[in-house]
């Protein structure tokens, strides 16, 4: 099966399928490794917004996901970068929750529901906590996913652009 990829698209892979997101569209697909069949996983490539659902196609996203990665398990995390979230995926039924960010468009760490983000991006997950890089906060913060409630704290970064050695 042949599928159009866009610029930017982020991929990775659970060993059995492996999931994108294209920058300009709206929605999560996924590959089966076996038959190569591509299907939708979450979202629509046509309606986009913010709606977290039980049912992977009836969640909706906004264009230009940045960010995807895997637990290594059954969830895929994804920043839903111009709502200023963290989403979860369950990738056996597809539901999708957001697990920080509160919407608004800000730097706030504390309770994951009332966190702000600045348009996150990158993203990587690593013993039960997500590593997320912002592209206008020059930060990495971190999603403590052990804790209860879950928490977002300060990781690195001056917030300033630039680098040091």
């Amino acid at each position: 099966s042949v599928h159009s990829l866009q610029d930017f698209s982020k991929i990775v892979s659970d060993g059995l399928f492996v999931y994108f997101i294209n920058f300009f569209d709206c929605n999560i697909s996924k590959i089966n490794t076996e038959d190569y069949s591509v299907s939708n996983l979450a979202g629509s490539k046509s309606s986009c917004g913010d709606q977290d659902s039980e049912i992977g196609s009836s969640a909706r996203f906004n264009k230009f996901l940045t960010g995807i990665t895997s637990d290594g398990g059954i969830y895929l995390y994804i920043a839903d970068t111009l709502n200023h979230k963290i989403k979860r995926i369950d990738t056996l039924s597809g539901s999708v929750i957001t697990i920080a960010g509160s919407g608004i468009q800000g730097i706030q760490n504390g309770n994951a529901e009332n966190a702000n983000f600045n348009s996150p991006g990158t993203l990587l997950y690593y013993n039960e906590k997500i590593y997320v890089y912002s592209f206008f906060e020059n930060q990495i913060r971190v999603i403590n996913l052990s804790t209860n409630p879950v928490s977002v704290n300060f990781f690195t970064g001056s917030g300033t652009q630039g680098s040091l050695d």
